[in-house]
């Protein structure tokens, strides 16, 4: 089962970054080196973290490979919230 965190993360990029893709996007999905996101795209999605879960979030460890996936991304969602 999917906390709420990951399926409003995995629905927004769903959304906003998968027209036309084929695979299915899970929590282990890469992000960045699947090329789903690109750099606007990190904006964006920062812009959803920042706004759905009230973390400060720039981008800067998606782009570095800290945060490659959505698991990831609510790991680091919890550590700072």
């Amino acid at each position: 089962m999917v906390d709420a965190r990951a399926q409003a993360l995995l629905d927004f990029v769903r959304r906003n970054f998968t027209a036309g893709a084929a695979a299915e996007i899970t929590l282990d999905t890469p992000l960045l080196s699947e090329r789903l996101i690109d750099s606007m795209g990190i904006a964006l999605l920062a812009a959803f973290i920042e706004e759905q879960f009230d973390v400060a979030f720039d981008g800067t460890e998606l782009r570095k490979g800290r945060l490659e996936t959505i698991r990831d991304i609510v790991a680091m969602i919890d550590r700072n919230s």
